[in-house]
């Protein structure tokens, strides 16, 4: 039996290839339901998203696998992307750019040539080592670094511009999430999971829901130990791939070489907190919009993309949220409401759900590609997957797919050649 530890899109994935090829999968997740950071919570008579998803057009994993799912029909938009300061939003574009108040003549000129060389440029490797501070304030001279970059990576991982990788955001903004197109699966996300699901059961093979694992022991045997509806169960397994956080993985694993453990320790994540609202007219026509002055960073209405539902739906997200962490979800709340009405003072919200992850991303801070994991392992019956060993690609469900087909690839040509 392959253990897979982690129903998120990588597990989902990489279990449902496995078993496709004849191979006995059991995948183990702790919460109630599948798909991870991509999960999504009832409301009302649907599925929504717990954190903000979507897909990109180039995104073309995301779609061949939704394709070959059966999931063909899309809703698809060129979407608005904007930059909120004092209540006021600047939206991101080739035009609308030159129009910005808060920046010279000269910094819009520097800031668009690094938009056009991220474009065109397909190796960053150069790069590697390097923070962004120093690559930017060559690129862009200290007014935009501080102005722009400085505030969205401090909103995105709760770093300075010193410990981010220069690699990381080069891809990140080569991907052009400002200006691109959006699309949306027209019968929600929870289709996707629910038909992965589905295909892997197809094959025998077993999602267990609400079945946290407790141990991960390692060695010439690997052992599996979880809990199931309450009782406590053990089994052995022939390979244990990993699809969960770095820290979750090492808190319930015995058996590492302590060198490797080490290396693995250096590995940090950052924390999410958000604020689901629900309400009755569009705040703006703006799709997402970073917010660098408020205590959240950034908000992104939904159904500007997928006007799916009977109402309005936007998620107000906060990465690294420091000491508001400790606030209770009803603090949090009424905070990012009360904020984001000073945004859009006609906001008529008339409910909201709160959720928070301890592990939303690795840190891809200047050394992460020293320590990285690798899919491969020093363990025979080890393996990863998932976006901690994308890097430094950018994390969407993209990476998370791909990450998930190509360990079961890895695994199973060793399997063919053993």
């Amino acid at each position: 039996m392959i253990a897979i530890v982690g129903a998120g899109l990588s597990g989902l994935i990489c279990g449902k290839i496995l078993a496709e090829n004849g191979e006995d999968v059991v995948i183990f997740e702790a919460k109630r339901d599948v798909g991870g950071l991509a999960r999504c919570f009832d409301y009302d008579k649907y599925k929504l998203p717990v954190f903000y998803h979507h897909v990109f057009s180039h995104d073309h994993i995301t779609l061949n696998v939704m394709r070959e799912l059966g999931i063909k029909d899309f809703y698809k938009k060129r979407i608005k992307m904007g930059i909120s300061f004092e209540n006021k939003i600047y939206e991101i574009s080739w035009i609308k750019t030159l129009f910005w108040d808060f920046l010279s003549w000269q910094d819009k000129l520097k800031f668009g040539t690094l938009a056009i060389k991220t474009k065109i440029k397909k190796d960053w490797k150069k790069l590697e080592g390097k923070n962004a501070e120093e690559w930017l304030r060559k690129e862009v001279g200290k007014n935009v670094m501080k102005k722009i970059f400085a505030p969205l990576m401090r909103e995105k991982y709760g770093l300075s511009l010193k410990e981010i990788s220069a690699s990381e955001l080069a891809m990140r903004l080569k991907e052009g999430e400002a200006t691109g197109k959006f699309l949306y699966p027209k019968k929600g996300l929870y289709e996707m999971l629910m038909r992965l699901k589905k295909e892997i059961e197809k094959y025998n093979s077993e999602v267990k829901c609400s079945t946290p694992v407790t141990k991960i022991s390692l060695g010439s045997k690997a052992c599996i130990e979880y809990k199931e509806n309450g009782r406590k169960k053990r089994t052995k397994v022939k390979t244990v791939i990993t699809s969960v956080p770095i820290p979750t993985f090492l808190k319930i694993t015995k058996g590492l070489p302590k060198n490797y453990r080490k290396k693995l320790e250096k590995i940090k994540y950052c924390s999410s907190i958000c604020v689901d609202i629900f309400y009755s007219s569009p705040l703006s026509d703006f799709y997402w919009v970073n917010v660098f002055d408020k205590s959240f960073g950034g908000v992104i209405e939904h159904t500007n993309l997928a006007n799916l539902y009977d109402f309005k739906f936007a998620w107000i997200w906060k990465y690294a949220p420091g000491k508001l962490w400790k606030f209770s979800d009803k603090e949090i709340a009424k905070l990012f409401i009360y904020e984001i009405k000073e945004i859009f003072p006609q906001a008529e919200i008339f409910d909201y759900r709160v959720f928070r992850d301890p592990y939303a991303s690795p840190l891809y801070d200047k050394n992460y590609a020293k320590y990285m994991p690798s899919i491969k392992t020093p363990l025979k019956n080890l393996l990863f997957t998932g976006v901690a060993t994308t890097y430094p690609e950018i994390r969407t469900m993209n990476t998370a797919l791909k990450a998930g087909i190509k360990t079961a690839k890895i695994l199973l040509k060793e399997m063919e050649n053993a």
